[in-house]
């Protein structure tokens, strides 16, 4: 059973370009067991309209709730299912917002994620972000994204580690564990204490290869970054492929999970009402 664990919408996520049915017909075509609705919840964002990047948690949950079915109750006619999540932007100042919202919003699981690093937005000031050598750049950016597992321990999954590597302006972005192994290493043991999966976002995969000019074999994730999280004892994968379209929708599925499969990994995870389900490539559905 496949289930994409990251996926957003046009009615809460500002830049959302899917409907739910849409997001639902896109998975049934990809033969997936299920997608998850993890819309944007980021306090310090604002649009040019004026509308903010945050919404009623309860009306949220509410407007999904006829559509949740969750996939392992299903069988493979039934499919897709429906999962509830939210994908909450790190911010210290917002840490116990965050938590709360995570504690009482009654959601299946939350990803807790960095989109800038000490406010500056790597898509609109990739100047002032990417100066100097890159293992230095990336190495702040570890150590911001384990301060983000260390405050938000109630999050269920680390969303796209590898996020700021889509952006920085050199010709070998490709983050790796040899960059910043300290850092990494924060990162995983502060994962394993809370119980959170390292998520695998295809979204980022999809940009080293048509945008950056990897190869798709060397867009995948850096093998070491698996064997490490592996090697302190991080177990808990899941698959996103941070679908904002229904294009988006089981982008690069198919060569991740051979890739993931070839590193020695044999089961993804996904969560349902807080509570972690696995299933073995042997039962995956996208093949």
């Amino acid at each position: 059973m496949l289930v994409d664990m990251h996926c957003h919408t046009d009615i809460w996520s500002p830049d959302g370009k899917q409907s739910v049915e849409l997001l639902l017909r896109a998975a049934k075509e990809q033969g997936l067991a299920g997608v998850a609705v993890t819309d944007h919840y980021d306090h310090e964002t604002v649009e040019p309209s004026g509308r903010r990047w945050v919404f009623d948690v309860h009306a949220y949950r509410t407007s999904l709730a006829e559509k949740r079915k969750p996939p392992s109750a299903l069988r493979r006619g039934q499919f897709p299912g429906l999962l509830i999540g939210i994908e909450f932007s790190y911010f210290e100042q917002h840490a116990a917002d965050i938590n709360r919202l995570i504690r009482h919003g009654q959601l299946d699981f939350s990803i807790i994620s960095l989109h800038e690093y000490r406010g500056v937005d790597p898509i609109l000031q990739p100047h002032i972000l990417y100066r100097g050598e890159l293992p230095a750049i990336y190495e702040r950016i570890l150590h911001a994204l384990a301060e983000t597992a260390e405050n938000i321990p109630s999050a269920n999954i680390i969303g796209h580690y590898d996020f700021f590597s889509r952006y920085a302006p050199f010709k070998a972005c490709k983050i790796c564990y040899r960059h910043c192994p300290a850092a990494f290493d924060r990162l995983f043991r502060a994962m394993i204490r809370n119980d959170q999966a390292l998520e695998i976002n295809t979204g980022t995969v999809e940009a080293l290869h048509l945008k950056r000019g990897y190869a798709l074999q060397d867009a995948m994730p850096d093998t070491e970054i698996l064997s490490r999280y592996r090697e302190l004892g991080g177990r808990r994968i899941t698959i996103g492929d941070d679908a904002h379209r229904p294009d988006d929708v089981g982008r690069c599925f198919a060569p991740t999970l051979r890739f993931l499969k070839s590193q020695g990994i044999d089961q993804l995870f996904w969560m349902e009402d807080r509570v972690w389900h696995a299933a073995p490539f042997s039962d995956m559905l996208c093949q």
